[in-house]
């Protein structure tokens, strides 16, 4: 079982062609081991989930809305990279199921085609570190290591990714690291309709390199919608509905 890595999965779509000037490469200088994930980390996201919630929304700007995706994002002034808030309704989908499906890696690579790689490099009753390629458009290769947990309270599931770092993954010649400055997924039953979920996506991602943040902040913003397109796709034509296994594999932190 894989817990999601939804920042690298945000990275987004980028235009333009590569520089060899972009391939340098390194790792920040605090990041030499697994970072553990905190408590203030599930705490950062509930904060980022309800704010604006019965305050004022200066800071955010709705960037696009459908029936059952709604995208708001809010520009971080020390990076000039927008931290991006995704609703996603997901009609059919359980949390229980919507929880498995972003956490259970072979359920996870039959619907999530937004990845060329996604590997557990070690697992331990916390948490999980995954290493992840995504597919981006004529921007070179990314990669990004995250260590991730959950968390199960009464009403909703959270998922945590930390950027983290690990002996299995060295830097690579060629192959930028991205970090993910802000990443998960806070997953809640629909009143009325167990059978189906809201999921919340927070993330903040400097993908690094030459490319202008506008096409980063661009990118990042369509990935609520990729999400739902995959994960209701899949399960309509897979017909998985309650047949959704649970999983076994990252412990959840149960409060």
């Amino acid at each position: 079982k894989l817990p999601v890595q939804y920042t690298c999965m945000h990275l987004g779509c980028c235009e333009g062609t590569v520089q060899t000037s972009e391939m340098s490469n390194e790792l920040p200088s605090e990041l030499t081991s697994v970072s553990p994930v905190l408590d203030s980390d599930f705490n950062r996201l509930l904060d980022e989930e309800h704010d604006g919630h019965g305050a004022p929304l200066e800071r955010w700007r709705l960037r696009q809305t459908t029936e059952a995706v709604e995208v708001w994002s809010k520009r971080d002034p020390t990076t000039g990279i927008d931290v991006i808030k995704g609703n996603v309704l997901l009609n059919g989908i359980s949390r229980e199921e919507a929880l498995d499906m972003l956490t259970n890696i072979e359920l996870r690579r039959r619907w999530d085609q937004m990845f060329h790689t996604i590997e557990v490099l070690e697992s331990t009753a916390d948490s999980t570190v995954v290493y992840w390629v995504p597919k981006l458009f004529l921007c070179g290769k990314r990669e990004i290591v995250q260590n991730i947990a959950v968390r199960q309270d009464p009403d909703k599931s959270i998922v945590v990714a930390v950027n983290s770092a690990h002996p299995k993954a060295p830097l690579q010649p060629g192959v930028i690291r991205a970090e993910g400055l802000l990443s998960g997924v806070i997953i809640r039953p629909v009143d009325n309709d167990p059978a189906s979920s809201r999921m919340t996506m927070i993330f903040q991602t400097d993908v690094k390199g030459w490319i202008p943040k506008f096409l980063v902040n661009s990118g990042s913003a369509g990935a609520p919608f990729q999400w739902h397109k995959l994960m209701i796709e899949f399960t309509k034509k897979s017909k998985i509905g309650n047949r959704i296994e649970p999983s076994n594999g990252v412990s959840s932190q149960d409060s």
